[in-house]
């Protein structure tokens, strides 16, 4: 037993939770209200919409069904669902990890969507990211207006078309 750490050590958070709209929380995850710190962990939905604001100043908003594991103030890795990221100055460096890319945000705003097969579609409203396929050296830059979609299974980098309605 570890005597020199304190009874009450308090956990660490990351996030707040800052609105909710008709959310069903998924059964393996404790139903949270607007307000409520959020430390590192699964968060998931079955549906409805989230927002949270990291510690970082990243807004992330969640649209169901979604999963996500918040691992820090500036990384989370999306399991499935879609995700808008909204990163001021001080959050550059923002990283947003799928099942087939590694996407960091080079201060910018952009929406992820990864599917069922674990593809990951990039769309950027502003400014820029730059990505790479998991198991991949090459770097790709998204920049404001494109797309770009990692597919799991093969590893392929494609540009896709641009969708301006992605907002979660």
């Amino acid at each position: 037993i570890d005597r020199s750490a304190p009874v009450d050590a308090e956990v660490e958070t990351i996030a707040v939770l800052q609105s909710l709209d008709d959310v069903a929380w998924s059964a393996d995850f404790a139903m949270r209200r607007s307000g409520d710190a959020i430390s590192p962990g699964i968060v998931g939905i079955d549906r409805g919409r989230l927002r949270l604001r990291m510690h970082s100043g990243v807004e992330v908003a969640l649209a169901g069904p979604a999963r996500v594991e918040l691992l820090d103030a500036k990384a989370l890795r999306i399991v499935a669902g879609e995700i808008d990221v909204s990163v001021p100055e001080q959050g550059i460096g923002f990283r947003v990890i799928t099942p087939s890319a590694d996407v960091i945000d080079l201060g910018t705003a952009f929406h992820v969507r990864v599917d069922d097969t674990g593809a990951t579609e990039v769309h950027v409203t502003q400014g820029l990211v730059v990505a790479r396929a998991v198991d991949s050296d090459g770097v790709v830059q998204v920049k404001r207006n494109e797309a770009a979609r990692f597919e799991a299974l093969s590893g392929d980098i494609s540009a896709i078309p641009f969708r301006a309605s992605t907002e979660v």
